[in-house]
């Protein structure tokens, strides 16, 4: 019983220390790995109705390029008097479930994504427009100032109602 012991004493120890290294060294894989992970916005195409009502009906599609693996997306909004409703995100076919709906963000669910994906918004800005007594302004950021990355290439396609007679734009990249 006493040479059992000692031995214990010995080899107990020696795995100990040896588990404790090997917990350590996977943590320290998870740990240098989690922080390479990163993504690219590789496209933005936006097609947008604005009716006469000044409702602003928008479908924006974001391709992703993700290096590494990524669970939530996310698009942020300025606020303003306008007012975004009905939000919806699809991939595909698929409805992906929201985790966030608020007025100046929208969240959503992608997990588990990694390489290219594209995910399309589809939502309604009510009060899109100011109408004064000789001009209507429609004043939107299709990509806001916190945007994460830069935009590969980035393309908005607006019909106006009627014909686009006397309509004019400025724009501000």
């Amino acid at each position: 019983m006493s040479r059992a012991r000692k031995i214990f004493g010995v080899v107990f120890p020696i795995l100990f220390v040896g588990a404790f290294m090997v917990i350590g060294a996977v943590a320290g894989e998870i740990d240098s790995t989690s922080g390479e992970k990163s993504f690219s916005l590789e496209e933005i195409e936006v097609t947008a109705q604005l009716r006469p009502n000044g409702v602003l009906l928008v479908r924006e599609q974001v391709t992703y390029d993700f290096d590494g693996t990524f669970n939530v997306g996310t698009r942020d909004f300025d606020s303003g008097p306008w007012e975004i409703r009905n939000m919806r995100v699809f991939e595909g076919d698929e409805e992906l479930d929201l985790l966030v709906d608020s007025p100046t963000l929208v969240g959503w669910d992608i997990s588990p994504a990694s390489g290219v994906h594209t995910y399309e918004l589809r939502y309604k800005v009510v009060n899109a427009v100011l109408a004064w007594p000789d001009v209507v302004e429609f004043n939107w950021q299709w990509v806001g100032n916190d945007v994460p990355e830069p935009v590969g290439r980035h393309t908005v396609t607006l019909q106006v109602p009627g014909d686009g007679e006397g309509v004019r734009a400025w724009a501000h990249g």
